[in-house]
């Protein structure tokens, strides 16, 4: 992209991006800058007759450039002091501040405190005789996170301040501009990494964010990349794919965008499989794991394998299933037109307790993955705590555990496809409930040391009892009396009514949308199924391990469906934890004194004793 019409700087100056002219036009009134956010992107800056990607202090030069400043100073601690661009004409003009020679011999050389003191007063005397400024970068780490302020960099700082409040602004007949000030620029990660005292200072300081690139940034990039393309090997673009690759970019920097043409590149991807390389950029995986052969064939079979292991639930599969075979074939957010950045696919279970909602998640993990266990599970009661957010997400800096990182984020960043369980969700602290609805819209993350991790490859669970503890219209709590569509009507209006009244977050109900899958009751033909596989269960695992056939007469048939089913109301779970206290305890105590393995067991009958504990009637 090059422009043909030459351009007064003035006009040129409202090419620059939106951050940048913003500093422009407080040079007549500020004397030191803030800059913080997007500090380490390369912005698209226009440069003699064309466009280049520049640094944060090369982007200030070229800015500075227009008004006749004749040097940009700058320093980090690490390079040292140095000139943006370094020329005769800058070192000039650094050598006529005072003390000019020894900055020209400092070239290159880290400087004490003491002396950086020094520096800032030069570029801002009293009254300054030529344009200059100073760009001081890596400021957030100039000390240890957590450490004190040492007296040297409070010295620094407070120098800072008070040449802010004592130079004057400068005049250089360039005709177009008034007299401007010989601006300090502190580039940080965050204001708060300097003194409130000198970032809150009203009269001669401007905080200016650097914000990630907007749409009409990341096309012009785009535009801008494109040019080399056809150089590289790699096929020119369409305007579909363009258009394409600044969709799929939001929320990135132009530094990713570049070094994502370098994947591809190096991947010797063509235009036509950028897809491959946003998705090596964000997760690391350069092949696409929803298109492999095995899972392929582990969701054709999956309708099997859900309907052996949970049972009265035919609804929740055959949804299950539909988000499964909508994440291999690349069809979420198909409606819309564009690619979808956001989770592969979202499920919100509710209903009551032991219906198989958490079974029906590791069955997905176990048909994903090959392995049921291989999930990332949070159980929600141990975040309800004022701050749990900062254990899923990190601490900010300057609290503890900051280097740890979040629990969640770290886990998605190792196992980018992945899926991750959140049991009993309503039990989470509210403003957890902000951090799901960045994931469910955006598919992305910000933990507390700024890095982004992406969930655009993982599939999200949510599990909850939501409307078990909500009275029906007639005051009654639902129960397995109710018929399914009038329960699964009173659930999803207890799941409406959490989001949008009590938490007041309409807008991540609205991300679920007819993602909310009802679990119904456990009614009795299920818990008879349930039954006979729990006691088959048991029997067999017996036989495996002792080699004892174990029978049971009709009558003990009868008498552990009273005590195991009479009562629904902890399903599937309560059903096995009576099979455990009914007959897999006694059982256990009989095989254990049985000494004749060719001798089956046969149970006529269970005997409830005193103490509430059960016994074995073998005959």
């Amino acid at each position: 992209m090059s422009r043909t019409d030459p351009m007064t700087p003035r006009a040129l100056a409202s090419e620059f991006p939106h951050w940048l002219r913003d500093v422009d036009a407080h040079l007549p009134v500020a004397a030191q800058f803030v800059l913080h956010g997007n500090i380490r992107d390369r912005h698209l800056i226009p440069v003699d007759s064309s466009f280049r990607f520049l640094e944060t202090p090369q982007a200030l030069a070229a800015l500075l450039e227009l008004s006749n400043y004749a040097a940009v100073i700058t320093y980090d601690p690490v390079g040292g002091l140095g000139l943006q661009p370094d020329t005769a004409e800058s070192r000039s003009a650094l050598a006529q501040l005072e003390r000019g020679q020894q900055w020209i011999e400092r070239l290159g050389r880290p400087l004490s405190f003491e002396a950086l003191g020094e520096l800032i007063t030069a570029v801002q005397p009293a009254q300054p005789r030529a344009r200059v400024a100073l760009a001081i970068d890596y400021v957030s780490q100039f000390s240890p996170a957590g450490a004190a302020t040492s007296e040297g960099l409070h010295g620094v700082f407070r120098t800072a301040l008070h040449r802010m409040h004592r130079t004057r602004q400068t005049y250089v007949a360039d005709m177009e501009r008034t007299s401007l000030y010989n601006p300090v620029f502190w580039i940080v990660d965050r204001p708060s990494d300097l003194p409130g005292w000198l970032v809150g200072a009203t009269d001669g300081s401007h905080p200016v964010p650097i914000p990630l690139p907007d749409l009409d940034a990341r096309a012009r990039a785009a535009r801008q990349l494109a040019a080399g393309l056809s150089q590289r090997g790699m096929g020119d673009f369409t305007d579909d794919q363009r258009r394409e690759f600044v969709s799929q970019t939001d929320g990135m920097t132009l530094r990713a965008m570049f070094e994502i043409i370098q994947l591809a590149n190096d991947q010797r991807l063509s235009t036509a499989e950028f897809e491959s390389a946003i998705r090596m950029y964000r997760v690391g995986l350069i092949d696409n794991p929803w298109n492999q052969a095995a899972l392929r064939q582990n969701i054709r079979d999956a309708g099997t394998l859900m309907s052996s292991r949970v049972l009265g639930q035919p609804g929740a599969i055959r949804r299950s299933l539909d988000i499964l075979m909508r994440s291999t074939t690349g069809l979420t957010s198909a409606h819309t037109g564009g690619r979808s950045t956001g989770p592969r696919g979202v499920l919100f279970l509710a209903g009551p307790t032991g219906v198989g909602k958490t079974e029906l998640a590791k069955i997905l993990t176990e048909v994903i993955f090959g392995n049921p266990n291989a999930y990332i599970r949070f159980d929600m009661s141990e975040f309800s705590n004022t701050g749990s957010d900062l254990r899923l997400m990190g601490a900010p800096p300057g609290y503890i555990g900051h280097e740890a990182g979040g629990e969640l984020t770290n886990a998605v960043r190792q196992k980018p496809f992945s899926l991750v369980l959140f049991d009993e969700i309503e039990k989470a602290h509210p403003p957890i409930m902000d951090k799901f609805l960045q994931i469910l819209s955006d598919g992305r993350l910000t933990d507390g040391s700024g890095a982004t991790v992406h969930f655009s490859e993982t599939i999200i669970v949510f599990t909850s009892n939501k409307g078990m503890a909500d009275p029906l219209p007639n005051g009654d709590l639902p129960t397995a009396k109710l018929g399914f569509p009038e329960f699964d009507a009173h659930v999803r209006q207890s799941v409406s009514r959490h989001f949008a009244e009590e938490l007041g977050r309409p807008e991540l109900l609205n991300r679920l949308g007819d993602n909310i899958v009802v679990f119904d009751f456990i009614r009795t033909d299920v818990a008879t199924e349930l039954l006979t596989n729990f006691v088959a269960n048991t029997l067999a695992r017996v036989r495996e391990l002792h080699a004892i056939d174990v029978t049971l007469a009709e009558t003990a048939h009868k008498t552990l469906w009273r005590e195991c089913c009479s009562d629904l109301s902890m399903g599937g779970r309560g059903i096995g934890q009576r099979v455990e206290s009914v007959l897999t305890n006694p059982l256990a105590r009989a095989v254990f004194l049985h000494d004749d393995s060719d001798s089956p067991i046969h149970i006529r009958n269970f005997i409830r004793e005193e103490g509430g504990a059960w016994a074995l009637d073998i005959g």
